[in-house]
């Protein structure tokens, strides 16, 4: 997870709350306002994001964009397909990264990314 100085510094003031494990931004870019929820509580880092305005979910290269405002290059963070069974939906519009802090995430083979 970057600092969250250097966080502060990439969303260029633009964060409406923080608190001691977490902050809450409204991000614009490119004619598109994001509202990010972003935490490291319970033994991970997470970020929500959705678009309020378009009714849409975030696209590949805007989750892309999030992971790095919040994360290093070299981390990898996920986005999970919980089982069925504990599927939550709370924003038809909303998609989340997640890292846990105290694990290194693994991942496939190289040539298979």
């Amino acid at each position: 997870m970057r600092t969250i100085e250097q966080i502060k510094a990439m969303l260029k003031g633009s964060i409406n709350d923080s608190g001691q494990d977490g902050l809450h931004a409204t991000y614009r870019t490119q004619g598109i306002t994001y509202t990010i929820q972003f935490s490291w509580g319970e033994g991970w880092e997470h970020a929500s994001v959705s678009i309020p305005q378009i009714k849409r979910t975030p696209t590949w290269g805007e989750m892309c964009m999030v992971k790095d405002l919040f994360w290093l290059p070299e981390e990898t963070v996920v986005q999970y397909h919980p089982a069925k069974q504990k599927y939550v939906n709370m924003h038809n519009y909303c998609l989340h990264l997640w890292r846990p802090i105290a694990e290194k995430l693994p991942a496939p083979p190289t040539f298979m990314i």
